[in-house]
């Protein structure tokens, strides 16, 4: 039996958490449409794609995706 004192519950800080509805659209062919029943702040950019385009206009040399180089012991490399 162990005599170890117990520890009290860890604590979490509150979460508001942003979407918690949606809206279904069915569209033609079985297409269904989802979107949030509360639009997101102006701050975001209405489509995900907005911020690629904007970093590639902004700083077309930035890397956007890369990934190491697998070597032949296992090992990573550099990234390319």
């Amino acid at each position: 039996m162990s005599t170890a004192p117990k520890s009290a519950a860890p604590r979490y800080r509150p979460l508001g958490f942003g979407v918690t509805r949606a809206v279904l659209r069915e569209g033609a062919n079985g297409v269904r449409y989802v979107r949030a029943e509360v639009p997101l702040d102006t701050g975001y950019a209405p489509r995900m794609t907005d911020r690629l385009v904007h970093w590639a206009e902004t700083d077309p040399d930035r890397v956007f995706m890369a990934r190491r180089e697998r070597l032949a012991d296992g090992s990573t490399g550099d990234w390319r």
